[in-house]
């Protein structure tokens, strides 16, 4: 009796009437983001400076976006859950409205259902001058 070891990772075995075994490549969704980091630079109090992150569904299975956080002064404009297609994309506006003087960081924060990255962490950063 021969033993076979198949590791599974994203992978399915599919039995061959002739009894060999293939192997069938399966990616299910797959997320990348553009930009992967933002810096608003210097913002006046009081002012919304915005971007817009575009995130990329290159899998073969829908993306479903649970739920998209930041913190003040970082906001977002997105209503969650949202499902990408495979290949397709979404665009986020995502803001910087400082209240006080100084320097912040923060992350715009994804959950989905991705196989390679199931949370997407997007530093931020911006200055609120007077």
């Amino acid at each position: 009796m021969r033993k076979i070891v198949v590791s599974l990772a994203l992978a399915c075995v599919v039995l061959v009437a002739s009894g060999s075994v293939a192997l069938a490549q399966l990616q299910g969704p797959l997320i990348s983001v553009n930009p992967t980091s933002y810096d608003f630079g210097q913002a006046p109090l009081y002012t919304v400076s915005s971007f817009v992150l575009t995130v990329y569904n290159t899998g073969d299975a829908p993306l479903t976006v649970y739920s998209v956080k930041t913190r003040a002064p970082f906001i977002d404009s997105v209503s969650a859950p949202f499902i990408i297609a495979p290949g397709g994309h979404a665009k986020i506006n995502v803001g910087f409205a400082p209240t006080q003087v100084g320097v912040f960081s923060g992350v715009v924060t994804l959950d989905t259902n991705a196989w390679n990255t199931p949370v997407v962490n997007v530093p931020l950063t911006g200055e609120g001058i007077d």
